[in-house]
């Protein structure tokens, strides 16, 4: 990867970012949510992958019987919501890339918005793959950086997110004042 000489995500003003990929950056990006879509998909069917878990969490963390009813409830009412806001996303930031000319995609807040939730989720399902559950196994991974392409979007990714998140700030409220 060539070194940058610009911010990956720069605010542009009120409600316009540039968000700086590399062709090789968006074409591998948009095959792995291309996939990570599939997968979401398969989670409407009911035959997801478990790498796709962690999209769905429990709303109940107890486990006794009236919690894990509680749950099921909730998944039977959201998940079909949850899965069309997740494949929205995606679809969204897709549409996006394929507009874009060059490896400067222009975004609006919501694009932006839209790539941060789909980077968040692929990052999660990657987790998932590497057996992440935690800050140790974390480090671990980051520790085996090296070790798979899988490894190498996964610590790409969170510097993307990284990117995004302190870009949005920008646009919230400072302490006792507007943005």
């Amino acid at each position: 990867m060539a070194f940058r000489r610009k911010p990956p995500v720069e605010r542009l003003d009120d409600d316009s970012w540039i968000v700086r990929l590399q062709a090789d950056e968006r074409e591998v990006l948009s095959h792995i949510m291309s996939q990570l879509d599939e997968l979401v998909e398969n989670a409407q069917t009911g035959s997801e992958s478990a790498l796709v878990d962690r999209l769905f969490p429990p709303a109940f963390t107890h486990h006794d019987a009236q919690h894990e009813q509680l749950d099921e409830e909730y998944q039977r009412l959201m998940r079909d919501e949850l899965i069309t806001a997740r494949r929205t996303a995606i679809s969204e930031v897709l549409g996006t890339f394929d507009s874009a000319e060059g490896g400067n995609i222009t975004m609006s807040h919501g694009q932006l918005t839209a790539f941060l939730q789909t980077l968040n989720a692929l990052r999660v399902t990657l987790a998932s793959a590497l057996g992440i559950i935690d800050d140790d196994s974390a480090a671990d991974a980051d520790d085996q950086s090296d070790a798979s392409p899988e490894q190498h979007l996964y610590t790409w990714s969170g510097w993307m997110l990284e990117w995004v998140v302190g870009a949005l700030a920008e646009t919230l409220p400072r302490e006792g004042g507007t943005s």
